[in-house]
């Protein structure tokens, strides 16, 4: 009776002790992958239309004539 209820307290810790570990860690997990995956890809996004404003200021400045948008031509061309 006494060994049951000191393993039963036992494995309460182990599993609080492994929510605390899931809940700190910083790296991604089955749990929050998508979140991440979205954070990455739009600071991905912000950081390429950034540049690609700097290159459009750039070719302006020098006169250059700037291309279409490729996101927005059309494959027919």
């Amino acid at each position: 009776m006494q060994y049951s209820l000191f393993l039963n307290i036992f494995l309460i810790i182990l599993v609080i002790a492994m929510f605390l570990i899931a809940a700190s860690n910083s790296s991604t997990t089955v749990l929050n992958y998508k979140e991440t995956i979205t954070d990455e890809y739009e600071a991905w996004e912000e950081e390429l239309a950034e540049r690609e404003k700097a290159v459009k200021e750039k070719e302006k400045e020098l006169g250059i004539e700037s291309k279409k948008d490729f996101r927005n031509s059309s494959e027919e061309e």
